[in-house]
Order: C-alpha cells, then structure tokens, then sequence
C-alpha cells in the first residue's frame, strides 16, 4: 500500500553485537543460536506479512521485542536453534606440541615450589644448588614421558636463536655432532636436517628409544657422558644441553670427556641453568637468597654465575671461551610473585616472542634463566713453560717436502 510503512529489514549489525556479547561472556554457543533465532523471527514475520507493506513493522529484532518470540521469552532458545559446532580453529595442528608446552610447565613450577635452593659461595660470585631428587635415569624417562617432543619443525632444521646463532658462527657446515645427554634430541633432528653427521647418546633407556623411533637415520646410544665410547678426537662439535650441572660433584668430569672426544680446534656448546645477577638480587624476598643448608630432598642441579663456569672450562684446558645467557623472561615467572601469577594464566607458549625480543634487546645479561657456554678446543696441544707458542705449533705441524708438493 502506498505511503504505507515497510518493514524494518533485518539488521546484520545487531546479530554481531549479540554474538559479540556472547564471546566476552563466555557464551559463544550461546550467543550464535540467539543471532539464528531472531534471524529465523524475522524471516517468519516477512512471510506472513508478504512484503505488502500492511500491519505493523517486522518485530523479529532479538531482545528489542521479545514478546514477538515466545519462545525467546520463555528461554526455549535450544527449540529454534540449530545446534553449533564449533569451527575449527586455524591452530588445531599445534594444539598436542602446546598442550605438551602446558604440561611441561606445571611440572617444572611444581618442582620448583618443592625446591631448596641453597647458595654456595665460590671464587667467582657463587653457584646456586637445588635439591629436589636425584637426576637420574628414571627421573629423566619420566620427565620426557610427561613431556612428548614435536619434530615437526626439527625436522625442518629449526633450532632455538640461541642455538642458531652459535651454530651459524661457530661450527663448520657438514660436521660430526654429538648431542650428549640429548633427552628427545630435537637438536640431534635439526642437526641432521641442515647437513651434519648428527650422533646422540642418552642414559634414559625408554628415551633412547623413543629417539630411535623418531630418528632411525641418527645414530642414537645409550652411555655416559662422563665415559665415552668414542675414540679420542672424534667429534667436530659437542653440545652438551643441561647436563653438567646435574653432578654434585661438579661439571668438571663431563667437560673434561667432551674435551677429549673434541678433535683439535672443535667446539663445544654448553648449556646450564644461570645464576644471573636478577636471581642474586632479589634475595630473601622473592629468590633463593643465602639459605641455611638444610639439604631438604636429594642433590638435582646447579646454577652458574657467568664467571663460575667460564673459570671452570679454562681449568679443564679450553679457550675462547664465550657466555652467552638467554631466557631473559624466564626467571621472572618462576622466581617472583608477578611473573608466577602471570605464568599461571598465560600459557608459556605464547610468551615466547616476548621472551625471544628481550633476548635480542640483550636483558638476558640480567636476567637469563640459562646460558649457553661456546668454547675451543686447542688446536695445539699445551706448550711448556718458556716456550713459544709459535716453536710448539711448527713442531706438532707435519713437515712437508719438495717431494711431497710435487705430487
């Protein structure tokens, strides 16, 4: 009818808001099946007007009008709705490798509530120990039983930035590599995967053999770190991730093996925890502080000042010796009372970039949780005192002859 007043159409706009609504509440399910019911209304009144313009306008707009929906009013909303699936999220794919991250998490912040940490004083600023359970072989089957490894991108060659920085400067492309104490062995995956003779040795026999199964082209046994069974001068390169720290004793007979299965010149990567100056500053208050000894649980781990473990490795016989500490964000979170509180609602995963940021701005020189330790070999065997460094290295070079160029 002319001059009559059409009906309002549906608005589009309104449905987002309700489903808006339903999200911040919680209620997403919800929220959708309310947009289809007054979707469905609307329809419903334009049907039964017949678009002739005649009758009062369409009411079917959700909560404006409920009366309009009786089933609505009467909050049989499940009646007229569909039921709604949820749609597959674009992060399916990484949902077991974050739901590993989750859990190892909660098992590491459970550890460390049972912790006792006690400072020892040393030469060089002290050492930090934890005493929870011994390290050993059925602790570590149990830990990476809770703790599945993802491949996927190991197999693409991935490697943390720390660890890709010092493979980048520091070793050869297409050497012999031994990951000692390799627990899943990614780095062991990712090694083999940009062209290095990748080897792997473990103590943990069901870890063992999970990496065997993972990786059957990467020669994996299982051995001692502090006794070897390789030939003096083997590898070019051993990374050794969180292992020495693990020995009450000290690091000292892990690292003078990996010294001796090194060939000259080779280099090795050293991974511990950090005793970093954020750690020794927050004292009694929210760290480790200078507790008595109660030796409360058994020997777990040390943590190493920069200095520490730098004075060590020039001991056993290596030079050039570089720190280099990473997870800056790390101890925030397991060692304040904010960084707990925020760890506890925000899955780890997703903090990574953050962390990875703050590495690179260089804060992990005063916060690192750990540090990766890059030290040589010496191409040379030790000259004695009074003796030139030039004379000895002439000495242990083979000569070679005019006979010898010739051919």
């Amino acid at each position: 009818m002319p001059g009559a007043e059409r009906p309002r159409p549906h608005r589009r706009g309104r449905r987002r808001r309700i489903a808006r609504a339903g999200r911040v509440a919680g209620d997403l399910p919800g929220a959708r099946a309310l947009a289809g019911t007054c979707r469905r209304r609307s329809r419903q009144h334009a049907r039964l007007r017949g678009h002739d313009g005649g009758g009062p306008p369409c009411a079917g707009q959700g909560a404006r009008h409920p009366a309009c929906h009786p089933l609505l009013a009467a909050g049989h909303v499940p009646d007229l709705a569909r039921p709604i699936r949820p749609r597959p999220s674009a992060r399916a794919g990484r949902g077991r490798a974050a739901a590993s991250l989750r859990k190892g998490d909660a098992l590491m912040a459970l550890h460390l509530q049972h912790d006792t940490l006690v400072v020892e004083p040393t030469a060089h600023g002290g050492r930090l120990a934890f005493y929870r359970q011994a390290a050993d072989a059925a602790y570590w089957d149990e830990l990476w039983d809770a703790q599945p490894a993802d491949y996927r991108r190991a197999r693409a060659g991935h490697l943390p930035l720390h660890l890709r920085r010092a493979v980048r400067r520091h070793l050869p492309p297409g050497g012999r590599v031994l990951e000692a104490g390799c627990g899943p062995g990614q780095f062991s995956v990712a090694m083999a995967a940009r062209g290095f003779t990748a080897e792997a040795v473990d103590w943990a026999p069901r870890t063992v053999e999970r990496l065997r199964t993972a990786a059957p082209k990467i020669r994996v046994w299982r051995g001692d770190v502090r006794r070897l069974d390789v030939p003096d001068g083997y590898y070019d390169a051993v990374y050794s991730p969180g292992v020495c720290e693990h020995f009450a004793d000290g690091p000292q007979e892990v690292l003078r093996e990996t010294l001796r299965v090194l060939r000259p010149g080779g280099t090795a990567l050293v991974s511990t925890p950090c005793f970093s100056p954020l750690l020794r500053a927050l004292g009694p208050g929210g760290g480790p502080g200078r507790l008595p000894r109660p030796r409360a649980g058994e020997f777990y781990q040390y943590a190493f000042t920069r200095a520490e473990l730098s004075a060590v490795l020039r001991a056993v016989g290596f030079e050039q010796v570089r720190a280099h500490p990473y997870g800056a964000l790390a101890t925030v979170l397991e060692f304040t009372g904010p960084g707990r509180a925020l760890a506890a609602r925000v899955p780890r995963a997703r903090l990574r970039p953050l962390e990875a940021a703050l590495d690179l701005l260089g804060a992990a020189h005063l916060s690192g949780r750990a540090c990766l330790w890059v030290a040589r070999r010496p191409a040379y065997p030790p000259v004695a005192p009074g003796v030139p460094r030039t004379s000895a290295a002439a000495a242990a070079r083979p000569s070679t002859t005019l006979e010898d160029r010739s051919e």
